[in-house]
């Protein structure tokens, strides 16, 4: 039996990588930023860190169903009236080890 290479166990862990994360009550389903992904908000906001962690949240962030928790319409509000340490278990679970819970398949 042939021992998989690292990159196809990386692509293995993020194939499975849904978390569930519970902030104020409420149930959010995440998957982690890949490094494309963090390069196209980057390119797209370049001198612009807050908007690029609100699309961020806006894309990563879903309920149980795969819908979209944040909207467009949630920018001002993500980025002038939330407090970050609120959104920071949000943050740790897209961008990486947290106490997020695996999603059980």
């Amino acid at each position: 039996m042939t021992e998989k290479k690292l990159g196809d166990l990386l692509v293995d862990e993020f194939e499975g990588g849904r978390r569930k994360v519970t902030v104020l009550g409420v149930n959010v389903y995440v998957t982690p930023l890949t490094l494309h992904e963090s390069n196209q908000l980057v390119a797209k906001f370049p001198n612009d860190a807050t908007r690029r962690n609100v699309e961020t949240l806006i894309v990563k962030c879903q309920d149980a169903d795969g819908n979209p928790i944040f909207t467009a319409d949630d920018r001002p509000k993500l980025a002038r009236k939330v407090k970050g340490s609120s959104l920071g278990v949000l943050f740790a679970a897209i961008n990486g080890e947290s106490g997020a819970v695996q999603e059980e398949k």
